[in-house]
C-alpha cells in the first residue's frame, strides 16, 4: 500500500482549481506521513485550511482507522482557492497514487440544489469541477 516509488497523478479537473504549490505541499506532507508510517488506509482525505497564517498552510489528514493528523507547511502560492471547502483524497491504486476531489465533496455537489439562475437539468449535466467552481464563486 502506498509505495513511494509509484507515479503521482492529480485529476486534471482538480489540477484546474488546486494550485501546483498547494498540490506539492500536500504531496510533501503525505510523504512525511509515509516516512513515519502514519498512513493506515488506502484512501486518505485531506482537508485544507481556510487561510494561510504566518506563511503556513494547514492540512488535516483523515483516515478511517487512525486519528486525524494536522500538519502545516510553508506556503507562498495563490490563495484564491482557500476558504471554499476544497477537500481532496489521496487514493492508492495498483500502479499510481491518485489525488482527486474527495468523495464527500463530490456527493455534496451532486446533491446540491441548482444555484439561482441555473436550470436543474443544466446543473445536473455539469462536471464536478464546474459545480465546484460555481459553488466556490458563491461562497
Amino acid at each position: 500500500m502506498f509505495d513511494k516509488t509509484k507515479t503521482r497523478v492529480i485529476n486534471p479537473e482538480l489540477a484546474a482549481v488546486l494550485p501546483k504549490e498547494a498540490a506539492d505541499l500536500i504531496w510533501d506532507m503525505f510523504d512525511t506521513m509515509l516516512a513515519y508510517q502514519a498512513i493506515m488506509d488506502p484512501v486518505v482525505t485531506v482537508q485544507i485550511a481556510d487561510a494561510v497564517a504566518d506563511g503556513k498552510l494547514g492540512l488535516y489528514f483523515v483516515q478511517e482507522s487512525a486519528d486525524g493528523q494536522e500538519l502545516e507547511g510553508d506556503y507562498a502560492g495563490d490563495e484564491a482557492f482557500l476558504g471554499k471547502g476544497l477537500t481532496v483524497e489521496i487514493i492508492d491504486h495498483a500502479d499510481v497514487i491518485y489525488m482527486d476531489f474527495a468523495e464527500m465533496l463530490k456527493a455534496y455537489l451532486n446533491t446540491m440544489h441548482a444555484p439561482i439562475g441555473w436550470p436543474d437539468a443544466e446543473w445536473a449535466r455539469q462536471t464536478i469541477v464546474k459545480k465546484y467552481q460555481i459553488f466556490a464563486e458563491n461562497r
